[in-house]
């Protein structure tokens, strides 16, 4: 980068930090990490400090419960009555209440409640991984919504599932995922399809999986 003036160095590290990076290639650790009280959060890197050994690994949900701010941070906090604060420092933890038990509950707080503290992950701009570039953050991102397979297994009071546009023309995949998003709820009341679906989605009869062993354990074939 020797060759580069200030100003193209400046646009390259906006380049970088841009929120729409991939995470992949940044083990997970965001650029921006907004932090509101009770906001949904998803672990996307269990490198964190302890999380190993609570049970907490990628994918683990939680939500925000309190920061450890920096002192500077901590005297603007209290002094300003801006509802956004940009925090200069990296806080030593953020406080999130999982949504499955700890295997070690903490001395002195909620019995799942966990310091998240911060993640380094190194990661190259060049395939030949000459040029390594260095992030310091948290492993966690909002989560306020989540792909059909992430949801697989879980039980929601409410969900918006996206069943795909009117005209598409579905396929076998795309009715599983759809009859995955839509047994997720508890109840239809908290059911809300957020776009008409293919009338053809639900109309491609059985799904072309092995059917031996269901079929065997019925007693249909010997």
């Amino acid at each position: 980068f020797g060759d580069y003036s200030a100003e193209e160095l400046q646009k390259l590290k906006m380049k970088w930090h841009d929120p729409t990076y991939h995470a992949r290639k940044t083990e997970g650790v965001a650029s921006l990490l907004p932090i509101v009280y009770d906001m949904p959060l998803k672990v996307t890197s269990g490198k964190a400090a302890h999380c190993r050994d609570q049970g907490i690994h990628n994918g683990s949900r939680c939500r925000m419960r309190a920061v450890a701010l920096h002192e500077e941070d901590a005297k603007h906090v209290f002094s300003t009555t801006n509802s956004e604060i940009v925090l200069k420092h990296i806080p030593s933890a953020i406080c999130v209440e999982m949504e499955r038990p700890l295997k070690h509950p903490l001395p002195n707080v909620p019995d799942i409640w966990f310091p998240m503290t911060p993640v380094s992950t190194t990661w190259t701009l060049d395939s030949e991984g000459c040029i390594e570039i260095k992030r310091k953050g948290f492993g966690m991102v909002p989560d306020f919504s989540s792909t059909i397979h992430s949801a697989t297994g879980r039980s929601l009071p409410s969900v918006m599932p996206d069943l795909g546009h009117f005209a598409e023309r579905p396929n076998h995949g795309a009715m599983m995922r759809a009859y995955i998003a839509l047994s997720r709820v508890e109840n239809t009341a908290g059911l809300l399809v957020v776009q008409p679906f293919s009338p053809l989605l639900f109309e491609q009869g059985d799904q072309p999986f092995a059917k031996l062993p269901l079929e065997y354990l019925q007693g249909k074939i010997t």
